[in-house]
């Protein structure tokens, strides 16, 4: 973990150095500043504060490194980029004919044209798949390509699929590289823990700044050191064990320095990686970057087919009309579509850095909305689920930090963790569903490995259920290595065996979102910057961390239009402020608890978020 050095910061219009716009800080401190209800503060979130101070492992992983640019960026606005609008390719709105020819010659022109480009789709209704051949599709395979509609409301942009295409796999709209590269690169020659960011390799000379890679392992011995003391079971998960089975390990990175032998990632590891028989491969992540899909609702034919969903009953039913696959992409969204009756929404995988938010899934119940597989980081926000569908929003086969935040399911809907030993899942913020569809063949159990936390999420169904979480004799609905559960809220009687942690069961705790609280935490400014673009206003805050009172030093400080001073749960805390020139000494209330603060100040009309630490 990061040890927090927080000592001298700037005022500049609210961005950190580079334009990252300080997102986590200012939407935590929006959240919270105002009528927080009465909650508290769980002991694994005080654990996890002070492991960030002193630069020591907390029992939580950190989840902020998901999302768009681990969402230090905003999604960007494309109204600057170059647009090719379908209907000059020859794609006709609310006409009966098919649109695939037009809509992919507009993607061709896109691509070719070498700039950051948006396919645009005027209002009106396009109608794709004109045949069940299942080799055919439409595909971006480049960088900077958006797909974009004119709302996905009435009076926006509808895609139509037709024709059934009946095969696992199949999606009708592909993001993906022409090739893709997953040569080895080099293996680790030392063990790392969660939490690093650096491992030590035999030879980085085939490695360089800014390159995508991910650390493959595969063995026996790893699945053994992963569950520990947790016994597995060796009869029926068969691909856990052999000579060609084992735990997987798919955990993707970007790299960020490189001094010889060491190499520093952008994002931690998170799980560890003790000496093994086998060696630990860093392979090449080859991927198309900057891609989106945004304002359009997609629509198809599975509304209108003779059979309502039953799972499994044949590959149509379960994979006939598939919407959108991200394969091998990089920094890359989804947001404000409507995916409207659908067996399976949407599959992201070997991606790294992918945010999907403000959707809403409706219609004909199917058979699955988010499928999420050896992907480093895809955040999931902002979601309803109101089409029902049998797996829910879901993560499998070595998934590393997927993030669902405030994502809205039915009641008895289910999350699926698909099996395959994914890990370092966040249920964030969760308004509804339960456990009892979790997906994946017997073989390839457990459903879901170390670290996955439920972080208020409210259990909804209309039964009481109890949860073995780890009953390997059977092929029980919930296979999961020791779960955390903090602020868990059912409404009806749950009771769990082999959980992990049960912190204030029926309590809403604060952070509300654990994924938002830990991206304010990372992204507050932590060291001197200096910058041209950020010299016009530089602060100094010493001690830090403090005891009992603390200054501020500013070098100009003209005018002090406001300071407030927040707790990590938003509310604020009473100061004593004395200006003396330059200077000022903040004196917070002497009861003031240990932790992390938030520091808002208002100098000449310029605000700034920092944080304090009292120690």
């Amino acid at each position: 973990m990061r040890k927090s050095k927080i000592d001298s910061h700037y005022i500049k219009s609210g961005k950190m150095k580079n334009g990252c716009v300080l997102v986590g800080i200012l939407l935590y401190i929006t959240v919270f500043n105002f009528n927080v209800a009465i909650s508290q503060t769980p002991p694994v979130w005080q654990d996890y504060v002070d492991a960030y101070t002193n630069g020591t492992q907390a029992i939580l992983p950190d989840y902020s490194y998901s999302g768009y640019h681990f969402s230090e960026e905003e999604i960007p606005d494309v109204s600057s980029w170059t647009y090719f609008n379908v209907t000059h390719y020859g794609a006709i709105a609310d006409d009966a004919g098919y649109d695939d020819a037009a809509i992919q010659a507009a993607i061709d022109a896109a691509e070719a044209s070498g700039h950051p480009a948006v396919v645009f789709f005027p209002a009106g209704r396009f109608i794709v798949s004109s045949d069940n051949d299942i080799n055919n599709f439409i595909f971006i395979n480049t960088d900077s390509i958006v797909l974009k509609g004119s709302g996905s409301g009435t009076g926006g942009t509808e895609i139509f699929m037709d024709k059934l295409r009946v095969r696992n796999g199949h999606w009708q709209f592909r993001f993906q590289p022409v090739s893709t590269n997953t040569s080895t690169l080099t293996s680790l020659t030392e063990p790392a823990i969660r939490g690093d960011f650096s491992v030590t390799v035999a030879s980085s000379a085939n490695l360089s700044i800014g390159q995508s890679i991910y650390i493959y392992h595969k063995s026996e011995e790893f699945a053994s050191a992963h569950y520990g003391n947790l016994a597995l079971n060796e009869t029926e998960w068969t691909r856990l064990f052999g000579g060609d089975g084992g735990m997987i390990l798919h955990e993707c990175h970007i790299i960020e320095s490189i001094e010889g032998n060491k190499v520093r990632f952008k994002n931690p590891i998170q799980t560890d990686l003790p000496t093994l028989s086998k060696p630990y491969y860093i392979r090449n992540l080859k991927t198309i970057e900057e891609v989106g899909i945004e304002d359009i609702l997609f629509t198809s034919d599975w509304v209108n087919y003779r059979d309502e969903f039953v799972h499994h009953q044949d590959d149509t039913v379960d994979y006939a009309w598939n919407a959108v696959q991200f394969k091998y992409v990089e920094n890359a969204w989804i947001r404000n579509c409507e995916f409207r009756d659908w067996t399976q929404v949407a599959d992201i995988r070997e991606s790294i850095g992918v945010t999907i938010e403000n959707c809403l899934l409706t219609g004909k119940r199917g058979h699955a909305s988010f499928i999420t597989r050896r992907n480093y980081g895809v955040l999931v926000k902002d979601c309803i689920d109101n089409a029902n569908h049998h797996h829910g929003p879901g993560t499998g086969y070595s998934g590393v930090s997927t993030v669902y935040l405030r994502y809205k399911m039915s009641e008895n809907q289910s999350i699926d963790c698909h099996s395959g030993s994914p890990i370092t899942t966040l249920m964030d913020d969760i308004d509804g569903g339960d456990f009892h569809t979790n997906g994946g063949p017997w073989v390839s159990y457990p459903h879901h490995g170390r670290y996955l936390t439920f972080w208020n999420f409210i259990h909804k169904k209309s039964t009481p259920v109890d949860y073995n979480f780890w009953s390997v004799g059977i092929r029980k609905p919930a296979t999961y290595a020791e779960p955390y559960f903090i602020g868990f809220q059912p409404t009806n009687t749950v009771t769990m065996t082999g959980e992990g942690l049960n912190e204030m069961q029926g309590i809403e705790v604060e952070p509300k979102s654990l994924f938002e609280a830990q991206l304010a935490l990372r992204l507050t400014p932590t060291s001197t910057d200096n910058s041209a673009e950020n010299t016009e206003q530089v602060l100094n805050i010493y001690p830090n961390p403090f005891s009992s009172s603390f200054q501020i030093h500013a070098s100009s400080l003209s005018h002090l239009e406001s300071l407030a001073m927040y707790s990590i749960d938003g509310r604020e805390v009473a100061v004593k402020v004395k200006n003396n020139g330059n200077r000022l000494l903040i004196q917070p209330a002497s009861d003031l608890s240990t932790g992390i603060y938030f520091i808002k100040i208002n100098i000449n009309g310029r605000v700034g978020n920092y944080a304090i630490i009292k120690e």
